[in-house]
């Protein structure tokens, strides 16, 4: 039975909405693992579940008693890069479901047909006035029209996915941080949170809720992170400050994955990341908190909370 939306916005409050989806073109790609994935999610404490097709809602609806939000991904030929529930027609057929928020892309590209992101939400605000639409937008600048165009939440979804922002920081705790204290709508995490520690990041930030997906329930791409490891570790040619006697290192009191690294600029740290990182692109190895490292003698370090554990 779908929830009312005060209900929906407390029962999400604070807590992990966990992203269970999985492509045709991907080995999971099943609504009955779907289901089961949702159900893993939910007996591990997440708060909401974020699900593709209305297949999978039904079976994920089945198996836990959860808020969802709900999108529909289709390429439409006239326009294949708005792809999350891109017409009124993905709308009619999630508010048949009952999902409880439906998400969709907010970002300034065409709709198919010609449409903005301001006709089309136009039409679906006047036949749903009482359904929660979550915007997932690409920039500042998205988030804040989403908002003024009467979404309920706004979401940092699309983050690097459209031109004008593909290399922005991930997680793009910038924009989120901005929009929590800008746009007046609750805000929700998502887009390369693959630590522990960037939802915690982002739950200080103060958005009403994070999604993660990914780095929970796409074992494909985990795996590929960790053979990743393996090769990047056989490689000969990395930086000289990486090889040998790394001065990137383990310090106490520092949490994992901190490590204490030189107090290099960050444009340096970005090249080094770009050029032998092998999990994440400069973008997510952004450090967004820099702090000195305690009881260290030498000269001064700093420690980068987002620099993964490997290097």
């Amino acid at each position: 039975m779908k929830l009312g939306n005060e209900e929906t916005l407390q029962r999400i409050k604070g807590g992990l909405i966990v992203s269970c989806q999985a492509l045709p073109e991907e080995p999971l790609h099943s609504s009955f693992i779907m289901g089961r994935m949702a159900l893993a999610a939910s007996q591990a404490g997440a708060v909401g579940i974020r699900a593709n097709t209305v297949a999978d809602i039904k079976e994920i609806r089945n198996m836990v008693d959860l808020p969802i939000i709900g999108i529909i991904k289709k390429v439409y030929d006239d326009c294949p890069d708005v792809y999350i529930t891109p017409t009124i027609v993905e709308v009619d057929a999630l508010t048949a479901c009952g999902v409880e928020i439906i998400a969709t892309d907010a970002t300034r590209r065409d709709r198919p047909g010609g449409e903005t992101i301001e006709t089309f939400f136009s039409k679906v605000r006047a036949k749903f006035p009482d359904q929660l639409f979550m915007a997932d937008c690409s920039n500042v600048e998205e988030g804040m029209e989403a908002a003024a165009l009467g979404f309920d939440l706004i979401g940092t979804t699309m983050a690097s996915y459209t031109p004008y922002t593909r290399g922005c920081p991930l997680p793009p705790f910038d924009m989120i941080e901005y929009l929590v204290k800008n746009c007046g709508k609750p805000v929700v995490a998502e887009g390369n949170i693959i630590t522990p520690e960037h939802l915690r990041h982002a739950m200080d930030l103060g958005v009403l809720t994070a999604v993660v997906g990914s780095a929970i329930t796409r074992p494909l791409e985990i795996t590929k992170r960790f053979v990743a490891v393996l090769k990047w570790a056989a490689q000969k040619s990395r930086p000289a400050f990486l090889r040998g006697r790394s001065p990137l290192r383990r310090s106490k009191g520092i949490p994992w994955p901190a490590r204490a690294v030189p107090p290099l600029s960050w444009n340096v740290l970005q090249l080094c990341c770009a050029h032998c990182c092998p999990l994440t692109s400069s973008a997510s190895a952004r450090p967004d908190k820099w702090t000195q490292v305690p009881g260290s003698s030498d000269t001064p370090m700093k420690t980068c909370l987002a620099i993964p554990a490997w290097m």
